[in-house]
């Protein structure tokens, strides 16, 4: 099967493949289509009933067919899988399942370009921290304290612009593993380079639709306290009430925009279009579900890290018991590498399936990649 699989934008795309929303031009392979085939696929067994794609399943599964089952009560058939998840509305096992298959059937473009992806960003970061811990600072203790929280938020910083370049790259992988083709380094990197531009521009704008919801619902009520005058009980209740406001509007928003992202790289949109795109697959109750497997993963990456986290502190507060000398610095970069490499291409997969579940369950997309997977496999 060629490993040149894409989303075109609704509208057409230049590329060879099939990723388009309903309404875009039919393609010659991959994740497009306008609306569904009129049929299943040779083979398909599909979702019969109230599903309505497809009558009885065959007598045996599909080539290729990777062994799931039905996803629902009754006589539904069985779901088609040319590669690491079935083609039918997942569930949480398929999402998570299909994020760690994927890495394991493309641990170069996965884990290995997690590493390197990291590397571009920490090793700067880290020689930045190495020549400013050598630099002379102020007497006064708020400079001191201004370099340190400078120093000890630059891994931090790196390892976030890596994961967002690297979620990029991650979206055409896991595209790939869906249709049963893998992804190298050098492949992913060819077609995801000009997506690049709009990846960052998505991010940017939806960091700044997060950070200005939390200014507003934050600011806005301290300027109504200094204003009123209320006393300092009533005050302090107000600014947390409004901080905790402003968190679940910076979650919303984050949510609803998450999927800027997938759109940009895999349907290969503008950055506007792909924000759009997003707010639309996100609305009504699968909101809820978005949510709360996207807190699932990153609690998941948040237990890795902390098992990481703690045989690195002992070390290194053993050789560095102030927390702010170079070897501090230097852990703390390679702990990130390590942790970035390893937890981004999960999170990102995670994310990435749920965009493509939600397009199974609005757009019936599963039918197009079923035929588009068979007619791969034929060639």
């Amino acid at each position: 099967m060629s490993g040149n699989a894409g989303f075109p934008p609704p509208g057409g795309s230049d590329r060879p493949d099939g990723w388009a929303a309903p309404g875009g031009h039919p393609a010659s392979s991959g994740w497009g289509g306008s609306p569904p085939p009129a049929g299943p696929p040779p083979g398909y067994g599909g979702y019969g009933g109230d599903g309505g794609y497809g009558g009885p399943p065959p007598a045996g599964p599909p080539p290729g067919y990777g062994g799931y089952g039905g996803w629902g009560p009754g006589p539904y058939g069985q779901a088609y899988q040319p590669g690491v998840i079935p083609l039918r509305p997942l569930g949480l096992g398929d999402i998570f399942d299909g994020a760690i298959k994927t890495m394991r059937a493309n641990p170069q473009a996965t884990i290995g370009l997690g590493f390197l992806v990291g590397a571009v960003f920490l090793i700067p970061s880290a020689l930045a921290s190495l020549w400013l811990e050598g630099q002379p600072v102020g007497s006064s203790e708020a400079s001191r304290t201004v370099r340190d929280l400078f120093l000890a938020s630059l891994p931090g910083l790196a390892s976030a612009l890596a994961g967002l370049l690297l979620g990029g790259f991650i979206a055409h992988v896991v595209g790939q593993a869906v249709l049963g083709a893998k992804a190298g380094i050098a492949q992913t990197w060819q077609e995801t380079k000009s997506r690049i531009p709009a990846l960052i521009g998505v991010n940017v704008l939806t960091w700044l639709a997060v950070v200005l919801a939390l200014v507003v619902v934050v600011i806005v009520p301290g300027v109504v306290v200094a204003l009123s005058g209320v006393g300092e009980a009533g005050a302090a209740a107000l600014i947390i009430l409004a901080m905790l406001v402003g968190l679940v509007v910076a979650v919303w928003l984050a949510i609803r925009l998450g999927m800027g992202g997938p759109v940009t790289v895999l349907e290969r949109q503008r950055v506007l279009a792909s924000l759009g795109r997003s707010w639309r697959l996100t609305s009504g109750r699968a909101f809820w579900r978005i949510l709360g497997i996207t807190v699932l993963a990153g609690i998941i990456a948040m237990i890795i890290q902390g098992v990481l986290a703690v045989p690195v502190a002992v070390v290194t507060g053993t050789v560095d018991p102030s927390g702010t000398g170079v070897a501090t610095s230097l852990t703390t970069h390679a702990m990130n590498l390590v942790v970035g490499a390893l937890t981004t291409p999960f999170t990102a997969g995670v994310g990435c399936l749920l965009y493509l579940d939600q397009r199974i369950r609005r757009e019936a997309l599963d039918v197009t990649l079923a035929r588009t997977a068979q007619q791969a496999a034929g060639t």
